[in-house]
């Protein structure tokens, strides 16, 4: 069963009821298979309609029926002739640096045995009516395929044959890299070119908003100078031979030719040249080690992935945790008056000169003509002259002129929920919010400013609280699966440090007790919490206030009313509490905000999704917490809409055997997120194993949705349900503040002798 952290004060029931996953996957799947049909018949039935050169495809019919009627006229036409067919017609489509894979060339060759007029006639009619994407849809088997989804099936066949070559040339346990007298075997340097230039890079590389291959090219060059060093004073020594010192030019020369190639150089031109330098490497016998040219290219292939497929984060040449080098901007509603606008800038003066100090000429305002307009997608805010930023590129401060940290100022209504979760995949974004308050918004900047002028705690602590109230079985697994193993693995992580980790016993996690832990004389530097979250209905006046409220282990999972005493809400934020350099990582039902539809439909099919919310808003507690006049926390991280017990808990009962395997905890992201807080890294880049997550299981859903049979196989269902509940929660974790904000206390770095 599914289990959601979220529970209705109305009725005391959960807001979402526990379902399996062949009830989840059955809900998602309702709309798919008509809609599908139903696009089918419509390109269909627009072909049909829209063709305008039925004589030109008639003669073209013709022509090739007169071909194939006749083979033995042509010496080209054998039996292999589909095969050698397929190979021609797929390197006409690609172009000249097109590469088709085995697979492909065979899928086209059977089409050709099968029905060769009908598969030449179809493709003809595709690329003379413009449809290229429909094409390789068509070509790469799959029909069914929305336009918008190319990208994961790309990069779906990118990362496999990426995993491929690591495994196989650049592992220990792979193929043998040298030879007898320790140098390069040629078996292996022609194994992995030969590899490289079978990755899809061409075609991702076609497809809107991928990066080229340079940026990550010049990566490896440097590392392998690097390498290199000192070994023209080697080879210019008197007594160095003549062909060991044209040997060396020629090494020189190859990597001068590699690091010249331009921004419109072809991947296959790029694998020729990287050849020829691995060639002259084994020629020379240079003082590099096997090992080291393989790290070599690990990392440069782990920086083309990045590039190539829109994963994560800033370039590697950019410190994140260095505001001169990552940058930090403001963003403000375009539509907003001025008087607004410049209202909020005098109330965060501190804060805005603290970042400009720190940013330096990497600080950036958008407000006005250059702030968010309405409507704005993240790829047109990110192009928007000056600036000229890509989506699906890492951050490049210096070269895009697009602060890596970007905080947003105003509510959902204003800037939405969905560009936030967009633009938070490259880059490091946070959202102020308390509407009219401006003394909120004066309160947030000088608690900000007086937490990092503050010296550093000598024994900060990280304090773990989850409930599991009584007969609830999603607290239960939050508390034993998530709770749990997170204060072993802090407990392993920080000895020797600094810091201290406790955590609250469940019997304990009362709201009292989460009161008393929020007036400490010297709070905790994080706060963890893994509770249910408060929902109420459309209508309902508490909604605003009380939504995302934490629900304590006061409440005895009887059914009825929920009393408020028994959560933790925004009118308990009280003068008493100290929240000084303190950040919140909640997970709880809309413990940062709820959207205005229910999002547990697919974006596709909205118009069967029931608003949940008169309009959109971010959570009243977490806004509580920031806006405390001198005690105030520094950032909140919480969930938008519903978080899903099954983002930590991959096992469920009557598994298929293929999946038995599978881990029950995958705390891992977690686990991270807060280790890189501890490490002392700004809490936007420490979320950005969320990012990732939600980047890599986004393209692993959209193939298999796209691939599931109908009906899907009991295996499919039991993916669909795991992925879909990931990709959702992932995706929804937010961060209320600034991003650049740290945890107030010593960095794990700092070892103590404890």
């Amino acid at each position: 069963m599914l289990y959601f952290n979220g529970v209705n004060g109305e009725t005391g029931h959960y807001g979402l009821q526990p379902m399996s996953a062949e009830a989840l996957v059955d809900h998602v799947l309702k709309d798919r298979y008509s809609a599908t049909r139903q696009l089918q018949d419509l390109q269909r039935e627009l072909i049909d309609r829209t063709l305008n050169e039925q004589k030109v495809l008639d003669i073209v019919a013709s022509l090739v029926q007169d071909v194939l009627r006749s083979p033995s006229q042509f010496p080209d036409t054998t039996a292999d002739w589909p095969n050698r067919a397929a190979r021609k017609i797929l390197a006409i489509l690609l172009g000249d640096d097109g590469s088709p894979f085995v697979e492909d060339v065979q899928a086209l060759a059977a089409r050709l045995a099968q029905k060769p007029v009908e598969t030449v006639v179809h493709i003809v009619r595709l690329l003379n009516g413009g449809q290229g994407i429909f094409l390789a849809q068509w070509l790469f088997r799959r029909d069914d395929l929305l336009p918008d989804h190319l990208r994961g099936n790309l990069t779906s066949r990118f990362d496999q044959a990426l995993h491929m070559i690591r495994r196989t040339y650049l592992m220990g346990d792979g193929v043998v890299v040298r030879d007898a007298d320790r140098r390069l075997r040629l078996a292996w340097i022609e194994g992995v070119t030969s590899s490289l230039d079978r990755l899809p890079v061409a075609s991702l590389q076609v497809v809107p908003g991928t990066d080229g291959v340079v940026g990550p090219l010049r990566r490896l060059v440097r590392t392998l100078r690097g390498l290199s060093r000192g070994w023209d004073a080697t080879t210019s020594d008197a007594a160095a031979p003549d062909a060991l010192a044209s040997d060396t030019g020629d090494f020189r020369q190859r990597l001068a030719a590699l690091s010249s190639l331009g921004a419109s150089a072809s991947w296959h031109g790029v694998v020729a040249n990287l050849r020829g330098v691995l060639l002259s490497l084994r020629r020379d016998s240079p003082p590099i080690g096997v090992d080291e040219i393989q790290a070599a290219l690990r990392d440069w292939l782990d920086e083309l992935q990045r590039r190539a497929t829109g994963q994560l984060g800033t370039v590697p040449w950019v410190d994140a945790g260095d505001l001169s080098e990552a940058g930090w901007g403001i963003v403000f509603p375009a539509i907003w008056p001025t008087s607004r606008q410049e209202a909020i800038e005098v109330a965060l003066a501190p804060l805005l000169k603290l970042r400009a100090g720190q940013a330096g000429e990497l600080y950036r305002v958008y407000a006005g003509a250059k702030g968010y307009r309405p409507g704005d997608t993240v790829r047109g805010f990110l192009h928007r002259p000056p600036r000229h930023a890509d989506a699906a590129n890492p951050a490049a401060p210096d070269e895009t002129g697009v602060p890596y940290y970007l905080l947003l100022v105003g509510g959902p209504e204003e800037i939405p929920f969905e560009f936030q979760y967009q633009l938070d995949v490259q880059y490091a974004v946070g959202r102020l919010d308390f509407g009219e308050d401006i003394a909120a918004y004066a309160n947030y900047s000088r608690n900000v400013v007086a937490s990092e002028a503050a010296p550093a705690r000598a024994h900060p602590q990280v304090v773990l609280f989850g409930t599991e109230n009584p007969g609830d079985v999603a607290t239960s697994l939050s508390a034993n699966h998530l709770i749990a193993p997170l204060y072993r693995h802090i407990r392993s992580r920080i000895a020797g440090s600094a810091w201290q980790v406790l955590s609250v016993a469940p019997a304990h996690a009362t709201k009292a007790n989460l009161a008393r832990i929020l007036r400490l004389k010297t709070p905790p530097a994080l706060l963890f919490t893994a509770t249910h979250g408060m929902e109420f209905p459309v209508g309902d006046h508490r909604q605003r206030l009380d939504q995302g409220a934490l629900l304590c282990q006061d409440w005895t999972g009887e059914a009825g009313e929920v009393s408020s005493d028994a959560y933790f809400s925004a009118s308990d934020v009280t003068d008493d509490l100290n929240l000084r350099g303190m950040i919140w990582f909640a997970f709880a039902c809309f413990g940062a905000g709820t959207p205005h539809y229910d999002e547990y439909h697919r974006s596709a099919f909205r118009a069967s999704s029931q608003a949940i919310a008169e309009v959109p808003f971010v959570a009243a507690l977490p806004k509580a917490m920031l806006a405390l006049r001198d005690r105030g926390a520094l950032a909140v991280v919480g969930h938008v809409e519903r978080s899903w017990g099954l983002s930590f808990l991959s096992e469920m009962p009557n598994r298929p055997v293929g999946m038995v395997g599978r881990k029950r905890e995958h705390i891992e992201v977690f686990a991270a997120a807060i280790e890189h807080l501890l490490a002392g890294q700004p809490v936007g880049a420490a979320l950005d194993c969320f990012d990732m997550r939600h980047a890599a299981i986004a393209t692993e859903l959209a193939y298999l949705y796209d691939h599931m049979r109908d009906p899907p196989t009991v295996e499919d269902i039991y993916r669909l349900a795991e992925l879909w509940t990931a990709n959702n929660d992932a995706r929804g974790y937010i961060i209320i503040g600034d991003p650049a904000v740290r945890l107030a206390g010593a960095t794990l770095q700092e070892r103590g002798e404890s």
